[in-house]
């Protein structure tokens, strides 16, 4: 960790970290419930064919309400909701919708959280 002005921090990271370690590490920081783990460097198909739950919470200005932005999206293998309760479709929405909205309330901005399911060729990560 390095530092010149006490209210900006940075980090420099290893420059020899992988995607194993990094992609985890991007969905722990962001706050992600889920994490996929590439099993390593050379792995470049992802979930592909797997049943999915595509969660997507989005922004609006209520004085806007005919735009919103997307805040996030990710995505969550279906067979993983149904080995946990804490990765249920209603326990991950009901999660995100209390991480985040007063957060955004204090901005002036409305949370939306939906998901879909669906079966895709590949996933990125």
């Amino acid at each position: 960790m390095r530092t010149s002005d006490p209210e900006r921090v940075s980090f420099d990271f290893p420059t020899d970290l992988t995607p194993v370690v990094l992609v985890p590490l991007a969905a722990y920081l962001i706050e992600y419930p889920v994490a996929s783990v590439p099993s390593s460097t050379e792995q470049t198909s992802f979930l592909s064919g797997q049943l999915l739950h595509v969660y997507e919470a989005t922004i609006q200005d209520p004085s806007s309400l005919s735009s919103s932005h997307t805040l996030l999206k990710f995505s969550c293998p279906v067979v993983v909701t149904h080995e946990s309760l804490q990765l249920s479709t209603t326990q991950v929405v009901e999660r995100l919708q209390s991480r985040f909205s007063s957060r955004l309330e204090n901005l002036g901005m409305v949370l939306n959280v939906h998901y879909h399911t669906v079966t895709l060729d590949r996933v990125a990560l």
